[in-house]
Parts: C-alpha cells; structure tokens; sequence
C-alpha cells in the first residue's frame, strides 16, 4: 500500500486589523488527534483529502493541521510552535513515503514571516525533494512565484461564496494520485494582474467573474490541464502577492503555449476590472436606513456591514449602522453581532433589567463608542459566543458577543433565539457577501434581497483608504494605470523558471 502525508496551514490574515491572531483563535492537532478532527467536520478540505486518498487505496499518515480565525497577523510564538511541531512530526516520518498533500488557506501573514505558505512548503520539501508535492488553496489565497516554484500541482476553490470546499480536497488527493502513478512532476504557469479585488466583487455567480470561471474550465478541459484557476488574491493584507493571477497546472511537456492563453483571459480579466467594481451595488448607510424605513412589509431585507466583516478579518465592533438608525431614528433593525465583552459581562445575571455602557470600538479605535440605553432580553455564556448579551434599545435589537464571531448561517441567528425569517425586522450581520446557507435561505424566503453596505472598517470596500507598502509596483484601483503589465511565471520541479513581463491589452 502506498503511503502519503498529509496536514495543513489555515489563515487568511488582515494586516489593517488592530489585533493580532494568538493561541486562543487557534486549533492546532497532531497525528491521532487530527483524524478525529477532521471526522467532526465532513464538508471540510482535510475531509475531502483523507477520504478520497483513503478510497484510492493509500496509507494516509495523519501530519500536522493548524486552523486559526480569520484576524490579523498571525504571533510569531503560534507559528513556531507550529513548525517545531511539523519538523518532530516529519522527524519520525520513514523515508518510505510517496506524496505530500497539505492544505493551505494561502493568506497567511505571521510575524517576521511575510510568506508562511512558502516557509511550510519549504520544510516539506527538504525533507522530501524528490517526491510529487500537491497544495490546497482558498480563491482569495496571495500566492508567491516562490512557493509555486516548490510543488508539483494546486487545486484551489472554484467558487465564491464557497460551495466546493470538501470537493477541492478531492480533486487535490486525485492530483497527488495522479502525479503517484504517473511519475510526472507538474508545470505551472502564473499570470499575475496589477489588480486588487475585494471577495464581495468577485463572487463567482455574478458577472464578470462567472464568465471569467466559465472561460479558465473552458481552457483547463481543451488543454487537459490538471487545475486551471483565478486566484483573486486577499486585498486586505499589505502583501506583494495579494493581487490577481491566473494560475494553470499541467503534468508534462512545453507550456509556453498554454502560457499564452492564460495571458489571453488575463488580458480579459484586466479589460473588466471597471465591471467588477460596479458588479455589486454598494449603498452608503444613510441610503441603507432610508430604504429600510420605505421596504415593503413582506419583504424580508438583510443588511451586510462589510467594512467590519469578521469572515475577512474585522473588529466586528463598530456601530456605525447603530449609531445611525439611532440618529435617524429608526427602528426594526437586528444587528447581529457587536464584539463588546465588557458590554456583554456587563449583562449577565441581568435579564429583565436597565443597563447603560458604552458599546463598541474596544479594539478598532476609529470610532467612538456609542453610549447605549438597552433593556436586557437574554444573556449567558456558550462556547461560541462567550460572554453575551441580546439586549434592545429605542426599538432596535443587539446581539453583543464576548468573542468575534462569523454569522455564516441563519442558523447562527436561531441558536440566539432570533427568528431570520421574521419580516417584521430588518437583520444587519457583520458580514461582506453572504454564505451559501444564507442565499439557499434568502431564495426559499421570497420576496427577500440582500444589501451591501459602504461601510468603514478593517475590511472596507473602498481600498483606498488603506496605505499599502509591499506593493511591488502600481495596482489597480489605487493608481489607474497607464502602461499596465502582466507578470508571468513558468515553474517546474524538472525544470528552469521563466519570467518575463509583457503589457496588459
């Protein structure tokens, strides 16, 4: 029986979030305990790999997987131990294995380590430098010419919102399958576009990018490519490899050719940048409270505060939609949730009484807090949330939670004893596009929409605000580009790199 490793690195890290990502928002396992981790989570990548390899008929020897909460750059100490962890784990790794597969969010940003994907991948490869290498990605993943250069293939997510995270961890086992049995080692080639691209403009069910998705499998099945995708980068990290690229994976032979073609569709890509930031109406708050005041009452209308949206690494402690339906006076909103801590102790053991604190911005200190009179309705303590409080103030509903937290579902909002499906309310999540679960909900709930929100934040729509400083050279839309170029990259493991530049048309 052919024997493989197997393990992972998650986190996608926001180096304009004021926190740093520690111990407490990490998960880390080794060996026996990573196999039951992984069967606590069946839709997860790792799942996906370990059983599709297993059902290959390979060993899979479990390795070293750390999952952090998306937040801002990763402490050194956690990603030490993590590699301390990794080099005793390969330590004890005979020499009689086959293929390393390992899943890699791609966005990591750690301390003193600009590039944590390439710094794993390269302990993987000296401890293996002979054998077929296959990496996982997220879309949004910020991947370097470095890391390319040290593995055999990638398989990353095709959608966004994410719907095919368990089948990514398939077609990666089957790539490392395939690179086993053949013997062949990969060639990549990557087209990287001067070009920053926020998720919510992105999502691959809305145009342009649902062309674009449509045109890369187009050209991965006529060129018999193993993988062929758009990675959009993560634009709120201060990365140089945070932009667009194009990247394809074939098993052998000359890929100048098909080098070609993924320029083609990055040209393409280049011509619709405009397209994409007008893909998705943003509306500025005060708009968003007048349009709530004016809904039809059966209409079910959610409001998605992107620019502190957890899921991408915000504070989720701004109240800047609070503070204005309270201005405006308006009333019916459901804002779930504010990280306050203080605020949500605050409330325990208080369920039907007065309390009066200042709420919000205890870690982005852009704001002030907004002083709130609130009757408390529930409090309590869980494992998710922490500390928390449901409280209600001049007619408006707050869900505050003692740790940052991702309202991924509806079904997160029924734990806390609130009704998604009530039209009598109008719901404000911390949240940029919405999740699957979500648009499945939104679509049985008819007639319903979603709103995106202009709003401030770590995590704003408007990238402007940030002040970028890796940025190898003037992106788009910081800069509107006179002369724009392409970088491309050739890499194998059998092979010499190429890099050339060449003007986007």
């Amino acid at each position: 029986m052919k024997r493989v490793i197997a393990g992972g690195f998650a986190h996608e890290s926001n180096t304009f979030t004021p926190s740093m990502t520690g111990w407490d928002d990490f998960i880390m396992h080794t060996e026996g305990e990573l196999g039951e981790w992984i069967k606590s989570d069946p839709d997860s990548e790792l799942y996906g790999v370990f059983a599709t390899l297993d059902e290959l008929g390979y060993h899979v020897i479990p390795g070293v997987a750390a999952k952090g909460s998306v937040g801002g750059v990763v402490e050194r100490g956690v990603f030490d131990v993590y590699v301390k962890r990794l080099q005793q784990y390969l330590d004890q790794v005979t020499d009689d294995v086959d293929g390393v597969l390992w899943v890699l969010h791609g966005s990591a940003t750690v301390q003193e380590e600009s590039d944590a994907q390439r710094a794993i991948v390269q302990i993987l490869r000296n401890r293996f430098p002979n054998l077929p290498l296959v990496v996982t990605l997220d879309l949004h993943a910020s991947v370097s010419d470095e890391l390319l250069a040290l593995i055999d293939g990638v398989a990353a997510y095709h959608t966004a919102p994410h719907r095919d995270v368990f089948s990514t961890g398939v077609r990666g086992a089957r790539m490392l399958d395939h690179f086993i049995r053949t013997g062949k080692t990969g060639r990549l080639v990557s087209v990287r576009i001067p070009m920053l691209l926020p998720g919510e403009f992105g999502q691959t069910d809305h145009a342009p990018m649902s062309a674009f998705m449509r045109q890369a499998e187009r050209i991965a099945a006529e060129s018999n490519a193993l993988e062929v995708c758009i990675l959009q980068g993560y634009p709120w990290a201060d990365n140089a490899n945070g932009t667009v690229s194009v990247l394809g994976c074939w098993d052998a032979g000359d890929v100048s050719g098909q080098a070609h073609r993924l320029l083609e569709l990055a040209e393409d890509i280049w011509r619709s940048r405009a397209d994409f930031f007008a893909s998705i109406p943003v509306m500025p708050v005060a708009a968003a409270i007048r349009e709530v005041e004016r809904r039809p009452a059966e209409e079910l209308l959610v409001l998605c505060d992107a620019g502190d949206n957890p899921t991408a690494g915000g504070t989720e402690d701004r109240v800047d939609v609070l503070r204005a339906a309270v201005d405006c006076g308006a009333c019916g909103l459901v804002f779930f949730s504010v990280f306050d801590e203080a605020f949500a102790l605050a409330c325990q053991g208080r369920v039907g009484e007065e309390v009066k604190a200042p709420l919000g911005f205890s870690l982005d200190h852009g704001g002030s807090p907004l002083m709130l009179a609130a009757h408390v309705l529930n409090a309590g303590i869980d494992e998710e949330s922490g500390p928390y409080a449901y409280v209600e103030s001049s007619g408006n509903r707050v869900f505050v939670c003692g740790r940052r937290m991702a309202v991924r579902s509806p079904r997160t909002l029924a734990r806390a004893g609130i009704d998604p499906a009530d039209r009598k309310q109008v719901l404000v999540v911390k949240s940029g596009y919405l999740f699957p679960e979500w648009q499945d909900f939104l679509t049985e709930q008819t007639p319903a929409r979603d709103v995106l929100l202009g709003t401030p934040g770590a995590t704003s729509l408007d990238l402007t605000t940030f002040r970028y400083n890796s940025l190898l050279s003037p992106v788009y839309p910081l800069t509107e580009l006179h002369n724009p170029q392409a970088a491309v990259f050739l890499c194998g493991r059998d092979m010499e790199t190429r890099r050339w530049s060449t003007e986007l048309k």
